[in-house]
């Protein structure tokens, strides 16, 4: 009668460590995946902040060129209407 109820002492004892090693496993893989969660949008927001620059300089090399052909094609009107 000792012998089944140390084993089950013995399997309780051993079981209770798997248990919170397992837990102790999910809680740092919930950590893990938090912290790359806040990396990843850091990183995001990180790059559109450096991107924006370069496409203020593009929109406004557009803007500009724009503006030129706009000009020319009034410039152009008003000849036309010259020459009528």
């Amino acid at each position: 009668m000792k012998l089944p109820l140390v084993l089950l002492f013995l399997i309780s004892i051993l079981s209770s460590d798997e248990i919170q090693r397992i837990e102790s496993i999910v809680g740092d893989i919930t950590k893990l995946r938090t912290s790359y969660a806040e990396c990843r949008s850091e990183l995001i927001s990180r790059n559109i902040k450096a991107n924006l620059p370069k496409k203020v300089k593009i929109n406004k090399s557009f803007i500009d060129t724009r503006d030129i052909l706009e000009k020319k094609i009034e410039e152009l009107e008003k000849n036309l209407k010259l020459d009528k």
